[in-house]
C-alpha cells in the first residue's frame, strides 16, 4: 500500500499492530514505515512523536522528552549513564528521537545518541535497524552542516550494517543510499554518487523499479551541482512525473523545485509555471530537503521574473537560524546566489568554504578567492586547474573573468581566447544548448536603467574601467551589472550582446 502511494491506507494497518510487534525482527521497520507513512500524509513529526509518546506512557515504557522541547525539559541522559532510579528508554522511543534529531539536524546530539546505541544489545534486530538509522541521519546532518566527509564515514558504515536489517517492511537500503549519495555530492565527489547509484540499480532491479523516480532525482541533482542543467532538466522532468504516482522517499517536491529551476533557468516557460504550481500544491517533503528546496525554487523564480523578489527571498532564507547553523546548505545557497549573478555573496563565499569540508568547497574558494584578482594569468591558471579538477561550470566562469580583466587591460587577443575557453566549457556542459542552438534565458528580459546605461556603452566598445569613469561608478559595480546582464540575455561575451539585446 505504502508503494502504492495509499498512504493512507498504509498508516491505518501499521497504527494498528505496531506496538503488537513488541521487540521481534519486523518490529523496527514498521515503526519506520508508519512514521513516513504519517509524514507523507502531511503529519508534523512533532505531532507524530507527542502521539507516540502518550501511547509509550499508557504502555508504561520511558520515553525521552522531544528533541526541541522546552528549556525546562529533562535532559536525556545516555543509557550507560541512567540510574537504577532512571529506567533506561525503550527501542521504539530511541528510533522516534533519532527522527527528531535528523529533522532538527542536530548531529551533536545525534552524535551521542549512536555512541550510546553501540552500547545496547549488539545483534538484536532493533538495536540493528536503530544503529544503521542513527548512522545514516548523522550522515545527512554532518553534510548539511560543511562536514560531509565526516557524513560519508557515517554513511559508509550504515551501509556496512545493512545485511542485518535487510528482507524488511521499511526500505533500509534506500534511506541509506540517498543519504550516502548526499554526501558524495556535497563533497563534489560527482563519480562517486553515480557508482554508487548505478551499483544499486545493477544490484536491486526491484528496488530500482519501484524507488527508480528517487534516483533519477538524485541523478539530476548531481547533473545540476556540475552545471549540466540541459542534461538535469532531462532527468528531472520525468522523475517529477515517475513520483506523482509513486514517492515512497517523499522527494516530489524537492524533485518539482530543481526541475522548477531548470526549466526556468533554461527559458522554458510552460514546463517552469507548471513546475511551479507542483511545488507549490504538495505537501512538505522530507525536513531535510526543504531548505534546498526552497532556495532554488526562489531562485527559479528570479530567473522567470528578473523583479529581484527571487534574489530577496534568497537572502531572507540566507539568514535564517535553519540556513546559518548548516554550514554546507549556506554555501550550496549562495552559490545559487552567485549562478543568479549576485557577486555581493563572493566575500562570504570566500568566508564560508574554508570551513566547509570536500573538493567542491575547496574549488569554490578557489573561485572566490581569485574573483577580484587583477593577475589574468592567475586567473586563467584557476581555470584551467578547476577544469581538470571536474569543476567545470566553476572553471567557466573563471575563465569569464578572466576573459573581463584582459579585455579591461586592453588585451584583447588574449581575452578572445579566454571566451573561446569559455565556450568550451560551455559545450562541455550543454548549458543552455540544444541542437547548437543557445536558448535565452527567460522570454522576456528586464534591464534596469543602470543596467541599460552600462550595456550601451559596452556595446560601442568601451572597456569595463572607461565605462565606470563615464558614469562615475566603480569598476566592480560595472562588471556586477554586466554580469548580471549575460545572465539575463543569455550571452557569453560582449560579442554576442548587441544581437541579444531586447527592443
Amino acid at each position: 500500500l505504502f508503494n502504492e502511494g495509499d498512504f493512507a491506507g498504509a498508516a491505518r494497518i501499521l497504527d494498528g499492530c505496531w506496538l503488537q510487534l513488541g521487540d521481534g525482527a519486523g518490529a523496527a521497520p514498521a515503526l519506520m514505515l508508519r512514521a513516513m507513512a504519517h509524514q507523507a500524509l502531511g503529519t508534523p513529526l512533532a505531532v507524530f512523536a507527542a502521539e507516540f509518546r502518550e501511547i509509550i506512557k499508557g504502555a508504561g515504557a520511558a520515553a525521552a522528552p522531544p528533541a526541541n522541547g522546552s528549556p525546562d525539559a529533562p535532559e536525556t541522559l545516555p543509557d550507560s549513564q541512567k540510574t537504577p532510579e532512571s529506567p533506561a528508554r525503550s527501542w521504539q522511543d530511541h528510533l522516534v528521537y533519532l527522527l527528531e534529531l535528523g529533522e532538527a539536524g542536530n548531529h551533536e546530539a545525534l552524535e551521542i545518541e549512536v555512541r550510546d546505541l553501540r552500547s545496547r544489545n549488539p545483534g538484536s534486530a532493533p538495536d540493528d535497524a536503530l544503529h544503521a538509522v542513527g548512522l545514516a541521519l548523522l550522515a545527512h546532518s554532518l553534510a548539511a552542516a560543511g562536514r560531509a566527509v565526516q557524513g560519508l564515514d557515517a554513511a559508509l558504515l550504515a551501509a556496512s550494517e545493512l545485511p542485518a536489517v535487510q528482507e524488511s517492511v521499511f526500505f533500509f537500503n534506500e534511506f541509506v543510499l540517498g543519504r550516502l549519495v548526499v554526501c558524495y555530492l556535497a563533497m563534489g565527489e560527482w563519480e562517486s554518487a553515480e557508482r554508487e547509484m548505478a551499483n544499486y540499480a545493477a544490484g536491486e532491479p526491484r528496488g530500482a523499479a519501484a524507488f527508480g523516480g528517487s534516483l533519477q532525482v538524485l541523478r539530476g541533482y548531481s547533473l545540476l551541482r556540475q552545471g549540466r542543467i540541459e542534461r538535469a532538466y532531462q532527468m528531472l522532468l520525468p522523475a517529477v512525473e515517475t513520483l506523482r504516482l509513486n514517492d515512497p522517499l517523499q522527494m516530489f517536491r524537492f524533485g518539482s523545485a530543481l526541475a522548477f529551476y531548470v526549466a526556468a533557468r533554461l527559458g522554458d516557460a510552460a514546463q517552469a509555471g507548471r513546475l511551479e504550481l507542483d511545488y507549490k500544491d504538495s505537501l512538505q517533503g522530507a525536513a531535510h530537503q526543504e531548505l534546498l528546496a526552497a532556495a532554488y525554487a526562489a531562485a527559479a523564480s528570479e530567473y522567470v521574473s528578473h523583479d529581484g523578489k527571487g534574489l530577496a527571498a534568497l537572502h531572507t532564507l540566507a539568514t535564517t537560524p535553519d540556513v546559518t547553523a548548516r554550514a554546507g546548505t549556506l554555501l550550496e545557497l549562495l552559490a545559487v546566489c552567485w549562478d543568479l549573478g549576485d557577486q555581493s555573496v563572493i566575500p562570504m563565499v570566500h568566508s564560508l568554504a574554508g570551513n566547509v569540508e570536500g573538493r567542491w568547497a575547496a574549488a569554490m574558494l578557489t573561485l572566490a578567492g581569485q574573483w577580484g584578482s587583477a593577475d589574468a594569468d592567475l586567473l586563467m591558471d584557476s581555470a584551467a586547474t578547476l577544469e581538470t579538477t571536474g569543476f567545470v561550470n566553476l572553471a567557466r566562469e573563471a575563465y569569464a573573468r578572466a576573459s573581463s580583466v584582459l579585455e579591461n587591460s586592453g588585451e584583447r587577443r588574449r581575452a578572445r581566447q579566454a571566451v573561446a575557453l569559455r565556450e568550451k566549457c560551455d559545450h562541455e556542459l550543454g548549458e543552455r544548448f540544444r541542437e547548437g542552438q543557445f536558448i535565452a534565458a527567460a522570454p522576456t528580459v528586464h534591464l534596469t536603467r543602470r543596467e541599460q546605461d552600462i550595456v550601451e556603452l559596452a556595446v560601442q566598445g568601451l572597456t569595463d574601467r572607461e565605462i565606470a569613469q563615464r558614469l562615475m561608478v566603480s569598476v566592480r559595480t560595472v562588471e556586477g551589472h554586466l554580469y548580471r546582464t549575460y545572465v539575463k540575455l543569455g550571452v557569453r561575451s560582449r560579442d554576442e550582446l548587441a544581437t541579444a539585446l531586447p527592443n
